[in-house]
């Protein structure tokens, strides 16, 4: 399969009807817009829509850090899919890391105001054992699991920062 590139952009102005031409709008506080990937196929063109294929997280403590994310995100179902010296990489069992820390030599740069990572919860229960397992593993709770109305009916979420700094989410929104 072949793909082709159609467009992206993020707008950092108010919403205002504009959509960039090859792209989806996906509202929410600051609006964004999500490539359409388009893929050639025996068949013809199908549509696919990409937001991330994976993000990483620089950390100066690997081993703490593996320690905390083997514990919140096995609580999510997610497990390590590679280690190496200088990184660990987390996904579902047999395919490939969605989430990576790395280990970073010298000074760290953590994102401050306004960026946050969430990572997805099958049940209200992986919220609640994510968010006491952070606890557990060095993690500093910041709202502790509770639905969130402002954020939708059935937004079910809890906060923490991990022990280096990062500002992390599980949520699940889905009904009961």
């Amino acid at each position: 399969m072949k793909r082709h590139r159609v467009s992206s952009r993020r707008m950092r102005t108010s919403w205002k009807g504009i959509k960039p031409p090859g792209t989806i709008p996906i509202r929410g506080a600051t609006p964004i817009f999500i490539t359409v990937c388009a893929l050639s196929t025996a068949k013809g063109m199908s549509l696919i829509m990409h937001m991330l294929h994976h993000i990483s997280f620089g950390v100066l403590d690997l081993d703490k850090a593996a320690d905390f994310y083997d514990a919140v995100l096995g609580c999510l179902g997610f497990v390590r899919v590679w280690t190496d010296a200088t990184a660990v990489g987390y996904g579902v069992e047999g395919e490939g890391d969605k989430f990576a820390i790395m280990l970073v030599k010298g000074t760290l740069a953590i994102p401050q105001e306004g960026f946050h990572l969430a990572f997805s919860a099958e049940s209200r229960e992986q919220v609640d054992l994510f968010y006491a397992a952070a606890l557990k593993h060095g993690g500093v709770g910041e709202l502790p699991p509770a639905l969130h109305p402002e954020y939708g009916p059935s937004y079910y979420a809890a906060y923490v920062t991990d022990p280096e700094g990062y500002y992390i989410e599980a949520v699940i929104n889905t009904e009961i």
